[in-house]
């Protein structure tokens, strides 16, 4: 049964990549709408200050870094940096805020497989085939990727679960690409001569020539270190929330834990009524491979499915609810022959005039029910309320 649940959600997760091809086609018109950008930016600086090329800021070691370095430091690395945290942050989460349902898996770690596959292949055939153009663009779009559902992934676990990390997360692996697409530049504009022509105008050529001789490496270390950039910091968080999650695993139970709308519970061994009333913790779930809960979120409203089954419908009831003020419907059920089971499981039949299960049902008034508790986050929502969502989480009510 539990390896048919992990084949289902591996499933699961390769058909995310149907809402998932804004990675590439994103990475595509990014690298378009960058280039124009920098080559945009560089002349129109150069034409505006023309000795800020050669205007000395500081000296680092035998490195002379000037005016037009420090201003492409921002103006080509860091303002990316935050557009793309920007924009890819918004791809996780719906309009409250919270994480995607497509992303919400009972076992994340599934996320991180596809991508981690692809990352491990094109190691590999680096180390044995060497650097090549292909392995290098598919490294390129697998690392991202590996990046992207780290990201999913973080939000989704309990244990070291930080938007603001996942943020910076986001800010680097676009620094690092945009690194890595003006040292590309550099090298292509070495075998064309009207991209050169525009290399040269824009004073990229200088700007990179100064970082490289700062990093002490060549054009293609400098290009192999900063597309793997993503996966290192996927790797990096992965590495440290394992750690994390064993160290919650070793202190369970844990009293009283929270979560956002979409995380899992932590881990919790299993715990007698008795022991929980002593301490004040409650088991939660069962253990997984990420170390995190085996437990399905509760299904909100927002997140129910648009279809449902035609055999559940025809086994809901029929019961009706009635308030005290409104009158009894007169033909409320027809008499039929109920079936019912006995103690030992064996059928009875009764003849009686029973009724069948469409049944009215008197019930209080909502004035004399107990107040509505919010699925999602727990908020207390006083019963005459007339609210539809929770004003805390944003979580539709039923």
């Amino acid at each position: 049964m539990a390896d048919r649940v992990l084949v289902a959600e591996f499933r699961r997760s390769i058909s995310l990549l149907r809402s998932e091809v804004w990675v590439l086609t994103g990475a595509l018109l990014g690298a378009l709408c960058y280039g124009a950008w920098v080559l945009a930016t560089g002349i129109a600086v150069g034409s505006a200050t023309p000795g800020l090329a050669s205007s000395v800021v500081t000296t680092v070691g035998d490195v002379t870094v000037t005016g037009l370095s420090v201003l492409a430091l921002v103006l080509w690395v860091v303002v990316p940096a935050i557009a793309v945290s920007v924009l890819a942050g918004r791809r996780f989460r719906n309009e409250h805020g919270n994480l995607e349902k497509r992303y919400r898996l009972d076992h994340p770690a599934l996320l991180l497989a596809l991508p981690g596959l692809v990352m491990g292949g094109c190691l590999v055939a680096t180390v044995t085939a060497g650097r090549s153009p292909a392995v290098t663009a598919i490294a390129l779009v697998a690392s991202v990727h590996l990046l992207v559902r780290t990201v999913a992934y973080g939000y989704r676990v309990y244990t070291l679960s930080v938007p603001r990390l996942f943020t910076a997360s986001l800010a680097v692996g676009g620094a690092a690409l945009a690194g890595g697409w003006l040292v590309a530049a550099t090298v292509l504009a070495e075998r064309s001569e009207t991209a050169g022509g525009l290399v040269a105008r824009s004073g990229l050529s200088s700007v990179v020539e100064t970082g490289l001789t700062l990093a002490g490496v060549g054009p293609a270390d400098a290009l192999a270190v900063l597309v793997s950039v993503p996966a290192l910091l996927a790797t990096a968080y992965l590495a440290v929330q394992l750690v994390a999650g064993t160290v919650v695993r070793i202190q369970a139970p844990l009293s009283n834990p929270t979560r956002r709308p979409g995380q899992r519970f932590p881990i919790m061994p299993p715990v007698s009524r008795g022991d929980a009333g002593e301490n004040g913790a409650v088991a939660v779930g069962s253990g997984s491979d990420d170390g995190e809960a085996d437990t399905v979120d509760e299904v909100s409203a927002e997140d129910e499915p648009d279809t449902t089954d035609d055999a559940s419908a025809d086994d809901r009831s029929h019961t009706r609810v009635f308030t005290p003020d409104d009158p009894v419907p007169e033909n409320s059920g027809t008499p039929t022959e109920v079936a019912t089971v006995d103690g030992m499981g064996h059928d009875e039949d009764d003849t009686d005039d029973g009724w069948e299960d469409d049944t009215a049902v008197f019930s209080f008034d909502r004035e004399d029910s107990s107040p509505d508790v919010c699925e999602g986050c727990g908020e207390t929502i006083a019963a005459d309320a007339e609210v539809s969502f929770c004003p805390n989480c944003g979580e539709r009510l039923d």
